[in-house]
């Protein structure tokens, strides 16, 4: 391997300990081999969301399966910030590109949302949480988000926490500005952060009703265009981080 590759990082679920051997799955592993042309004595950064990042060495690779020997924790595990994205389902690449996106911007946890005028109803949770893992693998992130299964608007509102910050994402004249309620929640106690983004036909005015009247929500816009939802979810979250999270306390 050229000193000058990029490290190569992968998300397991072992516990992750110094001198311990992990065995990596037979993907993982042709992945290593085949794709990233890693070999015997080659460095690899393993994580598993809870033990922070270790630094190993190849130290075997027979019959496809590779195997990591760790020698020193190399980044601490940080507390991360609860930051959940409720979505109505749409078209699986629009989807697919919101988890990837979403993911590498530090979202926590994915629920996706039947309403009214959700089209699709399908979704493969396999791909979603695949997806999640490589951005996470790909973003340097120590954490992999968790993807929930579809549930209906109603069975999942009605059992809203009351210490949670919703925020509904929604285009229509008299939403107020989100950059503006970003502001005012900042310093707000709350135990998470969630953003809902509804289905391309829009909420229904008694779904709006329903949100509007839950604890700590605020129905939001963002601007006078009409975003697909992946672009809305995308551009919510980076403008979050930039007002209250990540950037703005790293800045």
């Amino acid at each position: 391997m050229s000193r000058n590759a990029s490290p190569v990082r992968l998300f397991v679920k072992e516990e992750l300990r110094t001198e311990a051997k992990i065995r990596l799955s037979r993907p993982h592993s042709i992945y290593l081999t085949k794709v990233m042309r890693r070999d015997i004595g080659d460095v690899i950064y393993i994580f598993n969301g809870k033990d922070g990042e270790w630094e190993g060495t190849i130290i075997d690779r027979q019959d496809t399966i590779v195997t990591i020997s760790l020698k020193s924790l190399f980044k601490a595990q940080p507390v991360a910030p609860d930051l959940q994205l409720l979505f109505a389902p749409v078209k699986r690449a629009n989807v697919e590109l919101m988890l990837q996106k979403t993911t590498e911007l530090g979202i926590t946890s994915f629920i996706p949302i039947l309403t009214a005028n959700t089209d699709v109803v399908r979704l493969k949770s396999d791909r979603l949480i695949s997806i999640a893992r490589e951005a996470s693998e790909q973003s340097r992130r120590l954490t992999v988000p968790e993807v929930g299964e579809l549930v209906e608007f109603s069975d999942y509102f009605a059992n809203w926490s009351r210490e949670r910050v919703l925020f509904v994402l929604d285009q229509r004249s008299g939403s107020s500005s989100f950059v503006d309620r970003s502001l005012l929640k900042q310093k707000g106690s709350y135990n998470g952060i969630s953003f809902f983004v509804g289905p391309e036909g829009g909420l229904t005015l008694s779904e709006l009703y329903m949100l509007r009247d839950l604890p700590f929500s605020e129905i939001v816009s963002l601007g006078s265009r009409i975003l697909r939802t992946e672009t809305a979810a995308i551009a919510a979250i980076s403008i979050w981080q930039a007002i209250c999270g990540e950037w703005y306390q790293n800045k």
